[in-house]
Formats: C-alpha cells, structure tokens, sequence
C-alpha cells in the first residue's frame, strides 16, 4: 500500500483490488487515510477491503470504505478479521492458545472472504457506534499512549543502552520514521503506533514510558522478520515496475 502514497493511480489491468490493514485505535492507520484520500480507481475495477483487530474494527473500516466508495463505480466489499492483538502500549501478547484460536478462525474467515470476493456476494454494513463509546474509547487510548490524541506525532520511543545499532527497526518501520545515525537511533513525527520496532527489536532495546520492560512481545508465527522488511522494501518496487511494463505495453 506505500507505493500508493506517491503514486495512487491503481494500474487499469487490475480487475480486483483488495486493501488490508489493521485496526488503529478504532481507525484505519493515518496513513491509509491519508493514502485513501488520493486513490484513482477505473471504472471496471471492485475494490474489497479487509481489516485485521482484536476485537472489534470499530471505524475502521466504515472510515475507509466511506472514502471509498465515491471513487468506485461498484459497491466496497469490506470484511473483518479477528487476529491477537500487538498494542504494547495496553497490553502483553495474548496466551498461546488463545492466539491459536484466534489463528484457526482467521484462516476459516480468509476462506469465507475469498468466496464472498469471488461471488461478489454483498455484504451487510454494520452501523456506526454511537459518538458517545468513541469519545470514551479514543480518551482510554489517549491516556495509555500519554498524548492528547491518538494522531499526536510527539515521538515517545527511545531506546536504551541494550541498543546494538543493528538496523533492525529502521528497516521494519513502514513509514521510514525511524532512522539509525551515528549518533545513534532516532525516531521521526510520523509514528503510525503499529509496535513493530518495539515488538520486533531482539535486545529489547526499545522503550516506551507505559510499557513495563518484562511485557510480553508478540510476532505472528507464520510471520518472519525477513516477511517484515520485504513487505516495506520489495512490494513497491514490484508495483511500480507492474505499472511501468503496463505503460510500455500501451505505448506499443
């Protein structure tokens, strides 16, 4: 989806485009939106969207299809999936067979999913929660976060002197708000709070002041680091190569 950011026209040989993300305090990730915003759909193209939480989505997904929706000429398919959830902030990683249970449900819903995909078989839109539970619920994040709002780019991670400078999380920030320099690890204004650096670090070496240092860390296990940092470098490039063979074939 980064690739989408600098260049939001989606190539017209796609039939199908699917977008996935996770849950962001109840919101799709600032940057989706932001990516959201700026999207170019042709005319023939259905468009699905697929939003990981643990618990519920909330607006997540309504927010994006919202967005949407006045660029597709057909109906966004949206779906939700249940996964564990990584917010470091509020909690440690679930129990093993908990996030079992929650891995076994997922790959049933991936198939219901590509059925209703397939089919193009609509599916019900839930209501909005009312303001008032997202009023409460956005100030519990705020609180656990120690920012006013979820939004604030006020950098709160740092790191300890248990700090290699081995590159890890510069590679594994999708948003590139981390940088590793010689004076050492340095983190931007552009944090999406996905956990990844905090999760992902192998000395533990990042910090934040709500998260106590024996908290439990949590990686999907079909997930590797290297599946981590491919998806920030690899997808791009190949999207953007896609578009370009696309134009030369137009052009001939």
């Amino acid at each position: 989806m980064m690739s989408l950011k600098v260049d939001p026209e989606i190539p017209p040989e796609y039939d199908y485009i699917g977008f996935v993300f996770p849950t962001c305090f109840g919101h799709p990730p600032k940057v989706v939106t932001e990516i959201g915003e700026k999207l170019i759909f042709e005319s023939h193209q259905r468009v699905f969207i697929i939003v990981t939480c643990g618990g519920s989505n909330i607006l997540a997904l309504s927010d994006f299809r919202k967005q949407l929706e006045p660029k597709t000429a057909h109906a966004v398919q949206g779906f939700s999936v249940r996964l564990p959830g990584n917010h470091l902030v509020g909690f440690g990683a679930w129990s093993e067979k908990r996030q079992q249970k929650l891995f076994e449900g997922a790959r049933k819903s991936a198939k219901e999913i590509a059925y209703k995909i397939r089919h193009e078989i609509p599916v019900r839109k839930k209501p909005d929660p009312p303001l008032h539970f997202m009023t409460f619920l956005s100030e519990t994040f705020n609180g656990r976060l120690g920012v006013e709002n979820i939004h604030s780019m006020v950098p709160l991670y740092d790191t300890t002197d248990a700090c290699t400078r081995c590159g890890i999380c510069e590679k594994i920030c999708p948003v590139g708000n981390i940088k590793l320099t010689h004076d050492g690890v340095l983190f931007g204004n552009n944090c999406q709070q996905c956990m990844a650096c905090i999760q992902w670090c192998p000395n533990r070496a990042i910090s934040h002041p709500n998260v106590p240092k024996d908290r439990k860390r949590y990686h999907h296990p079909d997930i590797t680091l290297e599946d981590m940092i491919r998806l920030n470098s690899g997808y791009p490039c190949a999207l953007r190569s896609q578009k370009e063979d696309s134009s030369e074939r137009r052009e001939k």
